[in-house]
């Protein structure tokens, strides 16, 4: 099974790249990548992984600097993610899963890896906390792919479906 990283942020904009430095740390590739800010865009890249399972990065506020925050794409929605506010796109990753869903397009299963943040503005350096849990949150996101991928394969071996699935 095909586990898609997708990471969101902001290059100029201090903590608001850290998603963008785990990615670069992954290794950017076929299932890594760097979206930036896509905006709407994010609704065609999550229903072209509907048949895989993504991670997806992002800082957020409203957690301390440095903090993760590791929910299931359902437990993101199910929560509304109360007092996390993502950091400066023009459509969060909550929104964006909220909107695919109402518009009845199909959304993959996954994860949400949220690295808290404090210095948000242009051309602002990254803080020192988030910058020392980028390799922490690499890590994370490794474990988090090969867990993807065994429950896809206990999945397969049984005929079941799978528990984290993010389907209606």
């Amino acid at each position: 099974m095909r586990v898609r990283v997708l990471a969101l942020g902001t290059e100029h904009m201090g903590d608001d790249r850290a998603a963008l430095d785990v990615a670069r740390a992954l290794g950017v590739n076929n299932d890594v990548s760097i979206l930036g800010r896509p905006g709407v865009g994010l609704l065609d890249e999550l229903e072209s992984s509907a048949d895989d399972a993504v991670i997806l990065l992002d800082a957020v506020r409203g957690i301390g600097a440095g903090s993760m925050v590791v929910l299931s794409l359902d437990e993101l929605l199910e929560r509304g993610v109360t007092g996390l506010k993502t950091s400066s796109h023009e459509l969060a990753a909550v929104e964006s899963l909220r909107l695919a869903r109402a518009l009845g397009r199909r959304t993959p299963r996954g994860m949400f890896v949220g690295i808290g943040g404090v210095r948000f503005a242009p051309g602002a350096p990254m803080s020192p906390e988030v910058s020392a849990t980028i390799a922490k949150a690499v890590d994370m996101v490794r474990m988090i792919q090969q867990e993807l991928r065994s429950r896809s394969v206990i999945v397969e071996r049984e005929g079941k479906e799978d528990p984290c699935t993010n389907m209606d």
